[in-house]
């Protein structure tokens, strides 16, 4: 058993059409100790009745981008937390627990580009716009999980192309303080 103590960290989610959705976790800590451990009493007996809960996809649900529906194939959302180890002659190992010293919420999406939601976008685009963004996942009550960005910047729009149709290539970045970015299961 490896412990850590004052983690902090990051996180992405990560969507894919018809694919599970992925949070990836990165994470700062200070090493606490390493021990030999046995699993508890009835450990494995318990997950090996437990049911089995089946992640879901992003299949027959909404993504949308200034409120219209975006065709997407990959939708990616990094809460950018920065976290330094601050040094501390006090510590075991001459540092202290992680503290995040600043985020940037952003990512990246990839868009059909259709004659509805194209022009709508590179205007808010141009003119720094903030735009709300909306991602649900799920259809099961308890296995249902909505990421909201309520704005959103544009600040690269590269024009791509997935299987012979047009897309744009967005990368965004949140807008506003404390308020970047949501994530909730219901």
């Amino acid at each position: 058993l490896w412990t850590f103590v004052g983690c902090s960290g990051t996180a992405s989610l990560e969507l894919t059409t018809a694919g599970l959705g992925f949070i990836n976790f990165e994470f700062t800590a200070v090493f606490g100790a390493k021990s030999v451990t046995a699993l508890p009493a009835g450990a494995a007996t318990a997950a090996a009745t437990r049911a089995l809960i089946v992640p879901p996809r992003l299949v027959g649900t909404k993504i949308q981008l200034n409120r219209a529906n975006a065709q997407v194939k990959t939708l990616t959302i990094n809460a950018g937390v920065n976290t330094v180890l601050p040094d501390d002659p006090e510590g075991a190992d001459g540092y202290g627990a992680a503290i995040p010293v600043e985020r940037d919420v952003a990512g990246s999406m990839d868009p059909y580009i259709n004659t509805t939601t194209t022009a709508p976008l590179f205007a808010a685009f141009r003119a720094g716009t903030s735009m709300p963004l909306m991602a649900m996942l799920g259809s099961t009550a308890g296995n249902r999980f909505v990421a909201v960005l309520p704005a959103v910047k544009a600040v690269a729009m590269d024009p791509g192309d997935r299987g012979g149709l047009s897309t744009h290539g967005i990368n965004f970045q949140a807008d506003g303080a404390d308020a970047g970015f949501f994530l909730s299961a219901y």
